[in-house]
């Protein structure tokens, strides 16, 4: 009257192929795969045995014992996964077990910005102030520098995990033109020690903001002062 006992553990393949326990984090490309072998029923041989494993909305169902004893997981990305183990034998007594995976960053430094606000609503020509947010995506601490036209901030950012993003937000300032939009340039050495330079692009412009009667204001001004500057170099006689 009682399910199956579901005894699983999780193994991660090294560098030598072979199949090793582990309960640490593991990084993304890393093959893992769910050792069951040691799950076992008080009624029917294991063969006998029907499994579904569930992992990130994913359902692998009618999987046989063969299938099953050492399913290997499919990649999955950062963060903490849910690896859920259903199994039913021959009389229908089911049960269910969980395991969990924690996949950390890559080594490899990947930083990207996420964000740019301003402290105005709208942007005008001139001395502007803006946040920008910098996502790190890897496991270390990483400097960077980031630069709007040629004002240039030096930053740091610390490393992810498997339940957070690491940011730093870094504020500068910028002097923009007319209709000028506001971007960022993001550089970091990558682990070869090789200058990585990534390129924003903000939705603040300079003056967009400005309304119809506004800009024909400017045209109006604009025009008067060209006809004016040709009547003064038209000649007298």
């Amino acid at each position: 009257t009682t399910g199956p006992v579901i005894l699983g553990s999780l193994e991660f393949q090294n560098d030598g192929n072979e199949w090793l326990f582990s309960n640490m984090s593991y990084r993304p490309g890393d093959r893992v795969r769910l050792n069951l072998t040691e799950s076992f029923d008080d009624h029917s041989s294991i063969d006998k045995i029907n499994f579904t494993i569930e992992t990130d909305g994913e359902v692998y169902s009618e999987l046989s014992w063969y299938e099953a004893q050492f399913w290997e997981l499919p990649e999955l990305g950062t963060g903490y996964h849910q690896i859920t183990i259903k199994a039913y034998d021959e009389l229908g007594n089911l049960a269910s077990s969980n395991l969990s995976i924690a996949i950390s960053p890559p080594i490899a430094k990947n930083l990207e910005v996420i964000d740019i606000s301003s402290s105005a609503v709208e942007v005008e020509p001139g001395m502007n102030k803006f946040w920008v947010t910098v996502q790190n995506n890897g496991a270390g601490t990483t400097e960077f520098m980031l630069c709007s036209n040629d004002r240039c901030v030096n930053s740091i950012v610390g490393p992810s995990s498997y339940s957070q993003n690491a940011t730093a937000i870094v504020f500068i300032e910028a002097d923009l033109d007319w209709f000028e939009t506001f971007t960022v340039e993001l550089s970091y050495l990558d682990d070869d020690n090789q200058m990585v330079v990534k390129h924003s692009t903000s939705d603040y412009d300079a003056g967009a903001g400005l309304e119809l009667i506004e800009l024909l204001g400017i045209v109006i001004v604009i025009g008067v002062a060209i006809a004016w500057y040709r009547t003064r170099n038209e000649p007298r006689f």
